[in-house]
């Protein structure tokens, strides 16, 4: 009962990891559209970029909490080069449980041919 368990808290984990960033549309007047984001990565204009929870998206800056320091941040939007945010990937997620599923049935039946 415990290996079950186990095998699917890590079953969950591996799940959650399956995401990736998703870089938000800018309009051709150079302002994102307003949103929240659970997380964000903001890039600046200089190339460095920092991570935010709870990310607000606003006509004239981008305000979150700022996840390294634990405190809030707001940062104008002129200074914003890229705006991105993290999302759930189903296509990895399917990817690395096929991958799982056909390793765990390569190991079984190398165990079954090999057994005496």
């Amino acid at each position: 009962m415990r290996s079950i368990a186990l095998r699917s808290l890590v079953a969950l984990l591996l799940a959650f990891a399956c995401t990736e960033w998703h870089t938000s549309p800018r309009s051709a007047g150079g302002s994102y559209p307003p949103d929240r984001l659970p997380r964000a990565k903001v890039t600046f204009v200089d190339g460095t970029s920092v991570e935010l929870l709870d990310a607000r998206v606003r006509q004239d800056s981008v305000v979150g909490t700022h996840l390294a320091s634990v405190a809030r941040a707001a940062f104008p939007i002129e200074r914003v080069s890229r705006i991105e945010s993290q999302e759930f990937s189903q296509a990895r997620t399917v990817s690395l449980f096929a991958g799982m599923g056909l390793a765990f049935i390569g190991v079984t039946l190398y165990v079954v041919a090999h057994t005496k």
